[in-house]
């Protein structure tokens, strides 16, 4: 029986390595199963996007390649009911409220705090 039917699929795009390592780390802390697969640029998260089936995506703004915004464009057309939420350093308002128009689900400003991400991932897995 495959291990990975029942698992949560998770794609975090991120060129920071640092960060992926926290917010899989983050995924570790909750008590659900994810199944957690990463992409360091905004092409590579295209090609594991179209290749794969995610339920959440954790998407950096300034990814290289193509950013945020556009890679978010891509996978909204193709899967719109997926949950992506903005990982980014940019938390100012005006910013916050364009990537809340462009179709993210939730902002997660870096520095990440384990409350907050709990809190925005429990709001759809819980």
């Amino acid at each position: 029986m495959n291990k990975q039917i029942n698992k949560i699929p998770v794609l975090i795009a991120d060129d920071d390595s640092s960060c992926v390592i926290l917010l899989h780390e983050y995924l570790e802390e909750l008590s659900l199963d994810f199944c957690i697969k990463s992409a360091s640029s905004g092409l590579q998260a295209i090609e594991l996007f179209h290749k794969n089936r995610f339920d959440l995506v954790f998407l950096d703004i300034m990814l290289p390649c193509l950013n945020g915004m556009e890679v978010l464009q891509n996978f909204k057309a193709k899967a719109p009911h997926t949950i992506i939420f903005a990982y980014t350093a940019f938390g100012i308002p005006n910013e916050i409220k364009r990537y809340c128009n462009a179709g993210f689900n939730e902002i997660l400003v870096k520095p990440l705090s384990f409350n907050t991400f709990c809190k925005a991932v429990k709001k759809y897995f819980y």
